[in-house]
């Protein structure tokens, strides 16, 4: 072997170190792959369920919802407080010994007290509460669709970034082989030096670029994990 042909051999070997030292195999590029692009995602309608009876926000609306109803009921009821009832008995001399130590003339009733005060404060105060708790629903129900907003937003980010993996996984395994056909011409001696690590630096740029991908997704697919407080491989 020539000293020129025994530089480029070593040369080739640098190279392909260094390509190792940073980069995964084309196995594991591939299984990366399969791991991130080819996750089966539970239907949107499934996810969207989950997050509205998870969602911590609209089940302290929905408390305050039960809490006004309940005001409500209890002014409804007030009037009640104006009614009292009574029982009284009376006795009567009759001159005998015996009747008289009985008590005769029991009598019951019942009594209403109402001030018109009292009326029109309660009548007021009841279309408050029927106003709270009409604003209560409200803000369930734009806590709902903002969740909904919310939700259908990160699982289309998921969607994307997991296309965009199996794009770039498929265009780092390409500028793999690329990388290795460039080897074996330098090898060949068909191609220069500079040649070999542009087509090197290509693979390394492909290879940046699919784990920049598969970091996105496995960061928006734990986002919305969270946000649903479910795992979405339990959701299928």
């Amino acid at each position: 072997m020539t000293t020129s042909g025994f530089s480029k051999v070593v040369l080739v070997g640098v190279l392909g170190l260094l390509l190792q030292a940073g980069t995964p195999t084309g196995a594991a590029a591939q299984t990366a792959s399969v791991t991130d692009s080819l996750v089966v995602l539970p239907p949107l309608d499934v996810v969207l369920e989950q997050a509205r009876s998870f969602a911590p926000h609209i089940e302290e609306r929905r408390a305050l919802l039960r809490k006004n109803e309940q005001l409500v009921d209890r002014a409804s009821k007030t009037w009640l407080d104006g009614i009292s009832f009574g029982v009284q008995t009376q006795a009567g001399t009759y001159g005998n010994q015996t009747v008289d130590q009985l008590n005769v003339g029991t009598t019951a009733g019942a009594s209403i007290r109402f001030s018109l005060f009292d009326i029109f404060a309660q009548r007021a105060q009841k279309k408050i509460m029927r106003y709270e708790l009409e604003v209560s629903r409200e803000m369930i129900r734009k806590a709902e669709v903002e969740e909904v907003q919310f939700i259908v937003m990160l699982y289309h980010r998921v969607e994307d970034w997991q296309r965009q993996v199996a794009v770039r996984a498929d265009s780092w395994r390409s500028s793999q082989i690329h990388r290795e056909m460039a080897e074996l011409e330098f090898t060949n001696g068909n191609i220069t030096v500079a040649e070999l690590a542009r087509v090197s630096e290509i693979e390394a740029k492909a290879h940046s670029d699919y784990l920049a991908a598969t970091s996105e997704f496995r960061s928006f697919y734990r986002q919305l994990e969270v946000r649903i407080g479910a795992s979405l491989s339990s959701l299928r």
